[in-house]
């Protein structure tokens, strides 16, 4: 406690470099939290993608045939791919298959006194397994509605308020969506448009999207949804990939047996777990996801220590302008551990208040330049959707345990910052240390 009263009277004595030390520690922690907090809403389990460590995803695959020397590049699966195939997995607790294109329509208010351009996704009911909806009142739509292309639709609260005048009370009621009438069957919370393979404001049966409902002639298993699946463990995602393998060669001997030729399906290694299909933009990129990796984390060490050196060389400066005052207070007996003690825990006093003011700006900087902020980190962000600015929850701005890791490598790195020079200083004779300023 003494040492700390110490450190705060430290500071009020020498203001300049208090300042220049808090602002230097704050800036470091701003640039790494606002990179941390973009990664990590990416991969971490936020609203509505809760399941995102047991949710893997398969969109890409190759056909290719040697007879015809011909390969097929497809990013979804056909009608055909999820009767033979995908609605047949056993070792699988959930699968969901969106439509592959996104897409827009415009939803008339009750009150006929305006319209909105809302973004919609196809799916089936499996959907609202991966993906943990909080209803606020009703349900999702059944296979039922599917097999039937009955009309309907789930929404989310901010398109029930926006249509009519609460988000309460609307099961059952009808939109006007390009002159079909589609009943409500659920409301949804609303999640944000960085939760990109569950953002929507309309769900609708995926039967009712005649684009994405085809399948190759050639090809047969070439389409336009995507899948995700969801599984329970390790053991339950290696069967599904060998699930899938077998898949994969029942669908060459059928294509074979039924004379369509000598087509292969190339999985290209998916499906994949969240965080590897965040971060690979294409199946053929040779060390894609690795070259993020080294990519982010360069960037965090420079974030860290070139702080952490320029803090060094001040501490340096200032340790030698101290070295008087430490060779009297040697002279006095006191030890060298008791010293070094006084100026790591006057450096932690200050990396504490500049990690405190680090986190405050970086929430400042990433609410006031989401825009900008995520279209550079966000692989995948559609900039379409730059014309409203993404929603922000609690959960995705703040995570303890991400915070005290950034925090423990800059306390560390401003700590050894500080202790090098003055264990350094310290070394030197008391008399030395004393006639050092004459």
């Amino acid at each position: 406690m003494q040492q700390i009263k110490q450190a705060f009277a430290m500071m009020r004595e020498e203001r300049s470099f208090t300042a220049i030390c808090i602002t230097v520690t704050a800036i470091a922690i701003a640039f790494t939290m606002v990179m941390a907090t973009c990664y990590y809403i990416q991969i971490a389990p936020v609203y509505p993608e809760v399941n995102r460590a047991r949710t893997l995803y398969m969109g890409y695959s190759d056909f290719y045939s040697e007879k015809q020397n011909r390969v097929v590049h497809a990013t979804g699966f056909s009608p055909k791919a999820i009767e033979r195939c995908f609605s047949q997995l056993e070792n699988v607790e959930a699968v969901a298959w969106v439509s592959n294109i996104a897409s827009q329509c415009y939803i008339m208010r009750e009150d006929m006194r305006g319209e909105k351009l809302v973004w919609r996704k196809y799916t089936n009911p499996d959907f609202f397994k991966v993906y943990q909806f909080d209803f606020v009142c009703g349900k999702p739509f059944t296979q039922v509605d599917v097999d039937s292309r009955i009309c309907t639709a789930v929404i989310s609260d901010g398109l029930a308020r926006y249509v009519f005048g609460t988000d309460h009370d609307v099961v059952g009621k009808m939109l006007a969506i390009d002159g079909i009438s589609y009943r409500v069957c659920g409301v949804v919370r609303e999640a944000s448009t960085l939760t990109e393979r569950s953002y929507a404001q309309i769900y609708f049966p995926y039967s009712l999207d005649r684009p994405s409902f085809w399948d190759d002639e050639d090809v047969l298993y070439r389409g336009g949804f995507r899948m995700a699946f969801l599984v329970n463990s390790a053991e339950q995602e290696a069967a599904l990939c060998e699930e899938l393998a077998e898949h994969a060669r029942q669908y060459h001997v059928y294509m074979e047996s039924s004379g369509h030729g000598d087509w292969v399906w190339n999985q290209l290694g998916y499906p994949l777990i969240h965080w590897k299909s965040t971060f690979v933009s294409y199946p053929f990129e040779t060390g894609g996801l690795y070259h993020v990796i080294f990519n982010a984390f360069t960037l965090f060490l420079l974030y860290l220590f070139v702080p952490a050196l320029n803090l060094s060389g001040m501490i340096s400066g200032r340790m030698n302008m101290r070295l008087a005052e430490m060779g009297i207070r040697k002279a006095f007996g006191a030890r060298q551990g008791t010293l070094l003690k006084q100026v790591v825990t006057e450096n932690l006093v200050l990396t504490t208040i500049g990690g405190c003011m680090g986190l405050l700006l970086s929430w400042m900087f990433i609410v006031l330049f989401r825009g900008w902020v995520f279209s550079v980190f966000f692989d995948s962000y559609d900039s379409r959707r730059m014309v409203e600015l993404p929603n922000l929850s609690a959960e995705m701005l703040f995570s303890p345990l991400l915070f005290i890791v950034a925090f423990l490598f800059c306390a560390i790195l401003n700590v050894m910052a500080a202790l090098i020079p003055a264990w350094l200083s310290l070394r030197k004779p008391i008399v030395a240390s004393m006639n050092e300023r004459r």
